[in-house]
């Protein structure tokens, strides 16, 4: 990752955007807001309680669904503004700024969902998905309550993998861009980090609230 890789592909880039879309930040969403004090002001909150209070007996999890599209539509603009803005300061072309560059966004989507995915585990989908068996084959067996309760001190051990993530894709960045630009162009390369930062600031900002 420090260094030129030698066989590029967007779609390389992608898996990580998508990854992390689809997982890291969709839990980190449904984890540090939907389960918040501000809950009741997030625009795919209010619309997935109003869903399900008309269609209470609806199959679809309302709730997962709009925090998942609201994850992916984050993520994208995030990216698409990033090497817009980013290929337009450095006069680069966007798609090879973004086959370049975007393999910085790796930790993202492979470190922070390791401490994402183990919170949750914990706190919510391990007893909600052998409730979910005991219940749909009548098993003699009582409802297991969750692991761990979201307040238990050990659990903020796994809030490393993020900051680890957040760390390590601001440092990959700023090294990608180093490899594509001339020491002329350390202005540039600042700002170009700055909007190519985005997507990890704003996981920042979630994971602290």
């Amino acid at each position: 990752m420090l260094e030129p890789i030698k066989k590029t592909r967007a779609v390389d880039v992608w898996i990580y955007i998508l990854l992390f879309a689809f997982m890291t930040l969709t839990m980190k969403i449904d984890t540090n807001l939907n389960h918040s004090a501000v809950s009741e002001f997030l625009p795919w909150v209010w619309i997935s309680d109003n869903l399900h209070a008309s269609f209470p007996n609806a199959l679809l999890n309302f709730s997962a669904v709009f925090t998942l599209l609201t994850s992916l539509l984050v993520t994208l603009f995030f990216v698409s503004i990033g090497f817009s803005k980013a290929a337009k300061i450095l006069k680069k072309e966007r798609k090879s700024l973004f086959i370049e560059i975007g393999y910085a966004y790796a930790p993202l989507a492979l470190v922070a969902s390791v401490g994402v995915a183990f919170k949750s585990f914990f706190t919510r989908y391990f007893h909600n998905v052998v409730n979910g068996f005991i219940d749909a084959f009548d098993l003699p067996f009582h409802f297991l309550k969750p692991l761990a309760s979201p307040d238990a001190f050990w659990l903020v051990w796994f809030n490393a993998c993020d900051y680890i993530a957040i760390v390590w894709t601001l440092f990959l960045l700023y090294k990608r861009i180093g490899l594509i630009t001339e020491e002329t162009q350390k202005k540039e390369a600042i700002q170009a980090f700055f909007w190519l930062s985005l997507l990890t600031l704003v996981y920042l900002f979630i994971t602290i609230v």
